[in-house]
């Protein structure tokens, strides 16, 4: 059985830019360790952990992979979320 879901074009965008503002405020970025794992990433960028997945193959979501272990550079994640500020 297979789901189909249609989101519309703007989706990704819109989630792209609320992560943006929900870290924007310094003192919440520094609550979050230099290096995180795919659940505390999908935090820190405000979506789930199936977006997380998606952004990582289509967004281009830059991490760190040790085997089967996937890491995220905080300072990177946010150099990325500015270069997909609209």
């Amino acid at each position: 059985m297979q789901l189909t879901i249609n989101l519309p074009d703007d989706f990704f965008d819109q989630a792209l830019a609320e992560s943006v503002a929900k870290i924007a405020n310094k003192s919440q970025i520094d609550d979050f360790p230099p290096y995180m794992d795919k659940k505390m990433a999908a935090k820190f960028l405000g979506c789930s952990r199936s977006t997380l997945d998606k952004w990582i193959k289509t967004e281009h979501l830059p991490f760190i992979k040790i085997d089967s272990v996937y890491r995220f550079s905080r300072e990177k994640l946010i150099i990325w979320l500015n270069n997909h500020e609209i």
